[in-house]
């Protein structure tokens, strides 16, 4: 299971003219805002990757307003660990968890995540944060990560996962965050 002081979350181009095209564009965006919000409540780092921002542009606005002050790395390269501050970054979170969502799932998600387990990082992959244009890509890409290693997870499972008990000011401070995933 996701324990939050040894994980880091991973949020790969929530950009507009990324998410133009995916498939199912508003729920994506709306379970992976929820998750960043619990996961920064629980005091989890969080990295917010954008690819090629100066012909993509910035991330989502929703989604840049649940990630706050977390660090912004722009990229180039497919997969985030094949960037060296981004590579760099996550090294010195010294987690050994890495949760990623965002998009295309059979692009960046897929090629970061396959990375970050042959570097010995248990993966966790959110299906409901995550997304491609086509539905084809995005269910190849999930049984592909799962049948490499990658646990496969629903934003909401992750977010119970990070606070871990009812009854908790953690709990209380995210229960309407919970309920709406």
């Amino acid at each position: 299971m996701i324990e939050p002081g040894r994980a880091l979350a991973i949020s790969i181009d929530f950009q507009d003219k990324i998410l133009a095209t995916v498939e199912d564009r508003d729920e994506i965006i709306a379970q992976a805002t929820s998750f960043v919000k619990v996961a920064r409540l629980a005091g989890m780092p969080v990295l917010r990757l954008e690819q090629n921002p100066d012909r993509l542009g910035t991330t989502t606005d929703l989604m840049r307003d649940a990630l706050g002050d977390s660090p912004v790395f722009p990229k180039m390269t497919f997969s985030a660990l094949r960037s060296p501050e981004i590579e760099s970054a996550v090294r010195q979170s010294q987690a050994e968890q890495l949760i990623l969502l965002g998009v295309e799932t059979h692009i960046c998600v897929a090629q970061t995540a396959l990375d970050a387990m042959a570097m010995g990082y248990e993966v966790y992959v959110l299906a409901d944060a995550s997304s491609s244009v086509k539905s084809f890509d995005r269910k190849t890409a999930i049984e592909r990560m799962r049948h490499a290693g990658a646990v496969i997870s629903t934003a909401q499972a992750a977010a119970f996962e990070i606070v871990g008990a009812a009854g908790t000011p953690l709990f209380r401070q995210a229960k309407s965050l919970l309920k709406e995933m």
